[in-house]
């Protein structure tokens, strides 16, 4: 089975799965379109903090962004090991705009 995760290129104005119709951002936390790459926004799902827009993913029919965390809680570090370069994976209604 093919896995349905897409890369986009940063600095790349299409995204390669054509398919990607759903994006699910909320208008009131100005998430009603994609942040652009290195946007600053505000991750609110678990309380994930500060980020910095690095990419975007697909799962599911739905586009994501990939966010590099500024200050990730501990639980968090742990999980991932404490993987530096490590990118969260976030959906639209899970994150507002700071910048």
């Amino acid at each position: 089975m093919q896995s349905t995760r897409q890369w986009m290129e940063p600095g790349s104005a299409s995204v390669r799965n054509r398919d990607v119709t759903k994006w699910g951002g909320i208008e009131k936390n100005g998430t009603a379109t994609p942040p652009t790459i290195g946007s600053k926004i505000y991750v609110t799902m678990n309380k994930l903090g500060p980020a910095t827009v690095k990419g975007y993913f697909v799962e599911g029919g739905w586009l994501g962004i990939l966010v590099k965390l500024s200050d990730p809680p501990k639980w968090w570090r742990e999980q991932n090991k404490g993987e530096p370069g490590r990118l969260a994976h976030i959906f639209g209604p899970e994150f507002r705009i700071v910048e």
